[in-house]
């Protein structure tokens, strides 16, 4: 049971560079440290930690993962002067409108 591999490679090094995982250090130091995250390292963890790997961990794997997906979004592109950028919060609320008018979200009469 000790040597039998608990996170694969893959999801391993998603969390090693995605900034979810950097809200937990000992984590974080846990995929750093160790080249394979077996059933015996996870064993041997504090019971908050075994916790937390086994029921929070799939959730973090999933946000990890969101991290590095296309956004649908469109870009707006203020071009390469910042000169020409105006005002910041006016980019936002263009941003803001076109959510909105994209959505259902209900306005009030």
């Amino acid at each position: 049971m000790g040597n039998k591999l608990y996170l694969n490679q893959k999801d391993r090094k998603l969390l090693i560079i995605s900034q979810i995982t950097k809200d937990y250090d000992w984590l974080n130091k846990l995929l750093l440290e160790n080249e394979r995250i077996t059933e015996g390292i996870v064993e041997g963890l504090e019971e908050k930690q075994k916790g937390f790997i086994q029921d929070i961990l799939p959730l973090v794997r999933e946000n990890a993962s969101n991290e590095w997906k296309e956004s649908n979004r469109p870009m707006l592109d203020l071009g390469e002067n910042s000169k020409n950028w105006g005002n910041v919060v006016y980019a936002i609320l263009q941003i803001v409108l076109f959510i909105t008018l994209q959505t259902d979200i209900p306005r009030k009469s």
